[in-house]
């Protein structure tokens, strides 16, 4: 309950941010690392109960559906940078049923996914009026790809450093094979992975505050408060928690951020200046001694 009671009064606290000084930089470094953990928590448990199940049923089909979609009789072989097949050409291979209704900004009909998704054509030169006529994603020649590079331009790549290789069935059901025994391996990998990313988001937000601590310091200055730079990095360490906890609701609720710039660096200067007075503000008003006004008000009633 006390890490939840920092948190609030690292929001705001006045008191808090007055008897701030008091306390080592570690107190406060601490508290930043023990709420990064907890937001890193957060974004991972969301992130892996919305995209890891979906994930490793894409990665668990897509296997089988790439061996079922590449054709028994097709070989491709690379030699010399080189591309020649063992069919008649142009071959076609069009695009997958459950690939259709993916839209693409590269083909013919912009936002529309092409009829073809590879075609073989190793006996002639490219040309772009063959490639609009092919309606594909990749024409492959003979020394050379051509694609869509989803701008609506074409790119061509030479194949001269493709090593010399044979792509038949047999290869591609091997390779689905190692594929589907490295997804038991997945699901950790990821989370693992989600977690130390968001991790190391938010301690760069450690290294943000080495230039906005001297924000924190001009706030401060104003505000007539003890002020250097060590203290105004440590207060800032604190004042970042509305911004963190904001930023992590926006991301794990799948909402647009405000488009406001630099709101980051506004909350962190208005938790500053709300949180942050002077002495002679922060001082209680002393209380009158008993019996000075009433005591004589009632004498003199009496």
């Amino acid at each position: 309950m006390k890490f939840f009671t920092l948190i609030k009064e690292s929001i705001y606290s006045p008191e808090f941010y007055r008897g701030l000084p008091s306390k080592p930089l570690s107190f406060s470094v601490k508290y930043f690392y023990m709420l990064a953990l907890a937001l890193s928590l957060v974004v991972t448990v969301v992130f892996s109960f919305t995209f890891i199940p979906a994930i490793s049923s894409f990665l668990k089909n897509i296997g089988p559906a790439v061996t079922a979609y590449f054709p028994d009789e097709l070989v491709i072989t690379t030699k010399g940078g080189e591309v020649s097949v063992n069919v008649p050409e142009p071959y076609i291979l069009p695009v997958p049923p459950a690939l259709q209704v993916i839209p693409t900004d590269g083909a013919e009909g912009k936002g529309q996914m092409p009829t073809n998704l590879v075609v073989i054509d190793t006996k002639n030169e490219f040309s772009e009026t063959a490639f609009a006529e092919y309606d594909t994603l990749v024409l492959l020649m003979k020394k050379s790809v051509a694609f869509s590079d989803g701008e609506g331009k074409i790119r061509i790549e030479s194949l001269g450093d493709i090593p010399d290789y044979t792509i038949d069935k047999a290869l591609v059901q091997k390779f689905a094979s190692r594929t589907g025994s490295f997804l038991k391996y997945l699901a950790p990998i990821l989370v693992f992975g989600i977690f130390f990313v968001s991790l190391a988001v938010f301690t760069f937000h450690l290294a943000y505050l080495l230039l906005a601590a001297l924000l924190v310091w001009l706030v401060m200055k104003m505000r007539r408060a003890e002020a250097g730079y060590k203290r105004a990095y440590q207060v800032g360490i604190h004042a970042m928690t509305l911004g963190l906890i904001l930023n992590t609701f926006f991301l794990v609720a799948f909402l647009p951020k405000p488009t406001m710039p630099f709101l980051f660096s506004i909350l962190l200067i208005f938790v500053v200046a709300v949180n942050v007075k002077s002495p002679e503000l922060s001082a209680e008003k002393p209380v009158p001694p008993a019996g000075s006004d009433g005591a004589v008000g009632a004498g003199g009633l009496a």
